[in-house]
């Protein structure tokens, strides 16, 4: 299990890739119901459990000046920018979120409010793939582990 990857290899890899288990929004259709029968407010609050260990796990494997790829199919804050938040007030100050810029025209900056919670101003630095006809909703952040 990749909560267990923090043990197993601390400060090991250049390069991790957490394609997040997550709520799904960014695939539903309304094309196809059962699209989002998945889907529920509690489904949020599970995703972010598990993310958050998985988070964690993915973080401490990285070597220093290791970078992370940070990803999910959702439009919830709560998985996206509320997660970089979240880690970035567990890290140490150890964590960096890097800025870059999708070979896509359709995305936009991480958001730093949601639901009457103010998020850290380096969330911004993620970034939301929007829907488009060639591609689902996603959100990526690139993570940097400091030395």
């Amino acid at each position: 299990p990749g909560e267990l990857y923090c043990k197993i290899a601390p400060n090991t890899f250049d390069r991790v890739l957490l394609d997040s288990p997550c709520s799904s929004e960014g695939r539903f259709s309304t094309h196809d119901p059962d699209s989002f029968k998945y889907w529920s407010a509690s489904k949020i609050k599970e995703m972010v459990f598990k993310q958050r260990a998985l988070f964690k796990s993915a973080f401490l494997a990285l070597k220093p000046s290791g970078i992370m790829v940070y990803a999910t199919c959702t439009y919830a804050p709560e998985e996206n920018e509320g997660m970089l938040d979240w880690a970035l007030g567990k890290t140490d100050n150890q964590m960096e979120v890097l800025a870059w810029e999708p070979p896509v025209s359709n995305w936009m900056e991480g958001i730093t409010e949601w639901d009457g919670k103010i998020y850290s101003s380096e969330v911004k630095k993620s970034r939301r793939i929007l829907p488009s006809e060639h591609m689902t909703a996603f959100f990526i952040a690139l993570i940097r582990k400091k030395d």
